[in-house]
């Protein structure tokens, strides 16, 4: 059975990404009020964070350290609202995905347990997974020295002059 969610992190969005689904949110909740009864902030308060988050989001724009902080902030409080709003109708609908789909429906996330590992499709909902990407076949892990401190990295196989002096002895 496939159990659908509202997304409640937003943090992923880029600035200019997160109004549209907040207004979208809004006007849905406001509009199934009656599924919606008990909210955990009204919906005049949640279309003012909305508004100041837009607002500073034009006036970041400009440039300059205040007012980006401001923008930093007002995204802080969208950010905590939308995630209260997507928790409470988590709780209401418990998986119910029409229900969901009333607040967004692009928000709407299924977790499906039919999905066998290795398998191009789920076996329960049909839907299309990701398969995941190997990583290339003849290199060699080679340790790079940055600025004092060590991370792995790829290169191709090389030989040394060395080894390929003595392969092209050999060779002839």
């Amino acid at each position: 059975m496939a159990y659908a969610k509202a997304i409640v992190d937003f943090s992923r969005y880029a600035d200019g990404e997160l109004q549209a689904p907040s207004k979208k949110i809004h006007d849905n909740l406001v509009a199934n009020a009656a599924t919606f009864p008990n909210l955990p902030l009204t919906m005049a308060a949640f279309d003012t964070l909305i508004d100041a988050f837009v607002t500073a989001l034009g006036n970041a724009l400009k440039g300059g350290t205040d007012r980006t902080t401001l923008k930093t902030n007002a995204r802080a409080a969208l950010e905590n609202a939308l995630a209260q709003l997507g928790t409470y109708v988590n709780l209401v609908a418990q998986g119910d995905q029409a229900i969901v789909e009333k607040v967004a429906p692009s928000a709407a996330r299924k977790s499906c347990a039919g999905r066998a590992m290795g398998a191009k499709r789920c076996t329960k909902c049909k839907r299309v997974r990701a398969i995941p990407i190997m990583p290339p076949t003849g290199l060699t892990a080679v340790l790079l020295a940055v600025a004092g401190r060590c991370s792995m990295g790829s290169r191709p196989a090389r030989q040394s002059g060395a080894e390929r002096a003595r392969s092209a002895k050999a060779a002839k």
